[in-house]
């Protein structure tokens, strides 16, 4: 198996080079990730703000209390967790999600169509600047490195992981030594064989185990 993985990642670095000629680094597609990763904040923002608005000026409690009147008091305190202040959260919290969702929707589609407006302008300079041979050279040059930047930073990575949770005993009981004994051979069973198929290629062994980010991992892990 090991030789898949070493086929696999020539694969992917002549991707690299293919994507980053096509397209450049102003065309690069992590933009387009970066993009719907933005919106996303701005769906928690608009959802995280109208939660604060309507908190300000009273609507939420005023929504809650419909919520709690509907479902009735706790007239007594079960355990520490049900508590009647902790029945009112919950309460404020369905009182709004129906805002929640609504707001985070609106969010995400306002920041994403005003991001793809900001990039479509952008983007109408650098196509022209294409046009030119020595700034597509540039251009194509910077995607494949960026493109190569992003895919190795992946790999170490993910080989800097494997790699330390092989180092020690950790891999044999990635759930805790109290955790579910089937479940944890079958990981063991799984990073054991990564570590062996990585560690066997040429090209992937030979990044495995002067992975820069080893130590790091090993550390953290």
């Amino acid at each position: 198996m090991f030789f898949i993985i070493d086929a696999v990642l020539v694969i992917l670095v002549l991707c690299v080079f293919w994507f980053g000629i096509k397209k450049g680094l102003s065309g690069n597609w992590v933009f387009n990730i970066l993009r719907t990763l933005i919106a996303f904040g701005g769906a928690a923002g608009a959802a995280a703000g109208m939660y604060i608005l309507m908190d300000k000026f009273g609507w939420l409690t005023v929504m809650s209390d419909g919520v709690v009147g509907f479902f009735g008091n706790i007239k007594v305190n079960l355990g520490e967790m049900l508590t009647q202040e902790t029945f009112i959260t919950v309460c404020r919290i369905l009182a709004f999600i129906t805002f929640a969702i609504l707001f985070a929707i609106l969010g995400y589609v306002l920041t994403y169509w005003l991001l793809g407006i900001i990039f479509k302008i952008l983007s109408v300079p650098l196509n022209k600047l294409r046009q030119f041979v020595v700034w597509r050279v540039i251009d194509n040059v910077l995607g494949c490195l960026f493109n190569l930047a992003i895919l190795g930073g992946v790999t170490l990575a993910i080989f800097g992981v494997v790699h330390g949770l092989n180092s020690t005993d950790t891999y044999k009981h990635v759930l805790g030594e109290n955790g579910n004994k089937n479940v944890n051979h079958s990981i063991e069973v799984i990073l054991d064989g990564m570590h062996e198929n990585i560690s066997a290629g040429v090209i992937s062994g030979l990044i495995y185990e002067h992975n820069p980010l080893n130590d790091t991992f090993k550390n953290l892990i």
